[in-house]
C-alpha cells in the first residue's frame, strides 16, 4: 500500500494538470466561438505531451487567424478610404450634374428666345414680301397707266396735228376753206357745220 499512495497522488496531480490544461483550452475556444476571444492571447505550453502539442497547434491556428484579421482590418480601412473617395466623387458628380442641368435650362431658354426671334423675323419677312408684292403690283399698274397716257398723248398730238389742218366744209360737203392750223383762221371766221 505504500506504493499505491504515491501513485494515487501522482495520478491526482496528472489529472489536475490535464484538467487544468483542458479547462484553459476549452475556455479559450469558447471565448473565440462566442466572439469574445482575444486573438493576441496564447495558450501556455507546460508539457510536451499530447496536450502540449494541442496547445502548440491551437496557438499556430490563432496566429494565422490573427494575421488574416489584421489583413482584413487593413483592407477594411482601405475600403473605408475608397468609400469616402467614392462619396466625394459622387457628390462632385451630383454637383456637376446639377450645374449641367442648370446650364441646359439656360440653353433651352436661349434656344426658345432665338426661335421666337426667328419666328418674328420670318413674320416680318412675310409681311415685307407682301408689301413688296403690293408695291410691285401698284408699280405695274402705274406703268400701264403711264403707258396708256403716253399713247393717249401721242394720239392727241396726232389729232391735234390733223386738227391744225382744218378743212372747212359747208353743209353740202363742198370744201369752202382750208387752214393748216386753227390759229391761221381769220378773226371772225366760223365754220359752217
Amino acid at each position: 500500500m505504500q506504493l499505491v499512495e504515491p501513485a494515487r497522488g501522482l495520478g491526482k496531480a496528472l489529472i489536475r494538470n490535464v484538467s487544468k490544461a483542458l479547462k484553459s483550452t476549452i475556455s479559450m475556444v469558447k471565448d473565440l466561438a462566442e466572439g469574445e476571444g482575444d486573438l493576441t492571447k496564447r495558450l501556455e505550453i507546460v508539457t510536451h505531451d499530447e496536450l502540449g502539442e494541442l496547445a502548440k497547434w491551437l496557438n499556430t491556428f490563432l496566429d494565422k487567424i490573427h494575421q488574416i484579421i489584421v489583413q482584413v482590418a487593413g483592407t477594411a480601412e482601405k475600403v473605408a478610404v475608397a468609400s469616402e473617395d467614392l462619396n466625394s466623387t459622387s457628390q462632385q458628380i451630383t454637383t456637376s450634374a446639377e450645374e449641367t442641368a442648370t446650364q441646359a435650362d439656360v440653353v433651352t431658354k436661349a434656344a426658345k428666345a432665338v426661335s421666337q426671334n426667328l419666328e418674328t423675323v420670318a413674320t416680318g419677312a412675310e409681311e415685307m414680301e407682301s408689301s413688296i408684292n403690293e408695291i410691285a403690283k401698284n408699280a405695274t399698274e402705274a406703268a400701264k397707266v403711264a403707258t396708256s397716257a403716253v399713247k393717249v398723248a401721242e394720239t392727241t398730238t396726232c389729232y391735234r396735228f390733223e386738227a391744225g389742218r382744218i378743212l372747212d366744209r359747208d353743209w353740202s360737203g363742198h370744201q369752202s376753206h382750208y387752214f393748216d392750223c386753227p390759229a391761221d383762221q381769220p378773226a371772225g371766221f366760223e365754220r359752217n357745220h
